[in-house]
């Protein structure tokens, strides 16, 4: 979720406090920020000491890494990206690496050599958007990349892209990005599935699941996500981390 489509979302009186406010509703969020610009080891600091102590964040990979550069010749770029996010310690989820739609499988030799280079210690999500990614032959070989670096592959759920709703895991981790719908039932019927996937999983030894949840307008995203973690606490072997208020 992005905070700043949160509209009402946030209580009168927190407006420059917003991380403050939003780590005792949600325990994560994806950090579409870096993203946009690399930032530096202080301020990793500060909203570290923002977060409550169960909070993750899962910074996106730079666009100077994989839009500008196209995983090639950023080897400064992406050790500047990791000492920046390894300041978050124990408060770092997973980092998510997002390619161009264009990025095809006639690309694939620089997303080996890229997966090679990065730290084993280090979870890292990936999504290829081009369609030829999806097609029974070059499926299997990148989830096979993944599988072998300890990668793992996210898994989108959206309704204009339904290639992309691939069962697959290639690490005992699970990233999920979730875009809801109209109406908020058939966005239940659907987490309601999910949860039975995650629920086999987790039983078969899953071992973490990050399930982000996108929807419009945000001020409704609270109530969808408080959906998904009371489903999950009730039908899978998953623990959901709580404290104080927060919704998840």
């Amino acid at each position: 979720m992005n905070p700043n489509e949160l509209g009402d979302f946030y209580p009168k009186g927190f407006k420059t406090k917003n991380l403050e406010y939003y780590s005792t509703q949600f325990n994560t969020i994806e950090m579409n920020a870096f993203f946009y610009r690399i930032f530096d080891e202080n301020s990793v600091h500060k909203w570290y000491d923002r977060a409550e102590p169960n909070f993750r964040f899962c910074p996106k990979v730079s666009q100077s890494i994989s839009q500008f550069r196209r995983l090639r010749n950023c080897d400064a770029e992406v050790d500047r990206f990791i000492t920046s996010v390894s300041a978050f310690r124990d408060k770092l989820g997973m980092c998510f690496l997002q390619m161009h739609p264009s990025f095809s499988p006639d690309n694939y030799s620089d997303l080996e050599a890229f997966l090679a280079n990065w730290p084993k210690d280090l979870p890292l999500a990936v999504e290829v958007r081009h369609p030829a990614w999806y097609l029974a032959d070059w499926y299997s070989k990148y989830t096979k990349l993944l599988e072998q670096n300890n990668n793992i592959h996210i898994i989108t759920d959206t309704s204009g892209r339904r290639d992309m709703v691939r069962l697959t895991l290639t690490a005992p981790k699970t990233f999920i990005r979730f875009v809801a719908t109209d109406p908020n039932e058939i966005n239940q019927e659907r987490i309601r599935k999910w949860v039975e996937v995650v629920s086999s999983w987790a039983s078969n030894g899953l071992e973490e699941c990050y399930f982000m949840v996108h929807q419009h307008p945000g001020k409704e995203s609270p109530e969808l996500a408080r959906f998904v973690v009371n489903e999950m606490r009730k039908y899978s072997n998953l623990v959901v981390p709580s404290t104080g208020n927060r919704l998840l």
